[in-house]
């Protein structure tokens, strides 16, 4: 490739880019967490071979202009 394909492919880049809209986190927190394990610590003397049920969910809302409240539900089961 000549330098001026090169620059004018790297340009081409550059507008790419500038037309995407961009994302940021501006705030991470865990809402509400609970971890329950029956029979312990018996359960972890059994030979374990779970079987693994995941869940997730996402809701969101506007908070304020380009200003989005996203919720993350994840549900991990592990039963034996």
């Amino acid at each position: 490739m000549t330098d001026k394909k090169v620059n004018d492919a790297a340009a081409e880049g550059k507008k790419d880019q500038a037309n995407q809209g961009q994302f940021s986190l501006q705030r991470i927190y865990i809402k509400d967490l609970s971890f329950e394990s029956p029979d312990s610590p018996g359960t972890f003397r059994k030979e374990w071979k779970p079987e693994i049920n995941l869940d997730l969910n996402s809701q969101n809302k506007k908070a304020q202009d380009n200003i989005y409240e996203v919720v993350l539900s994840v549900t991990v089961t592990a039963k034996n």
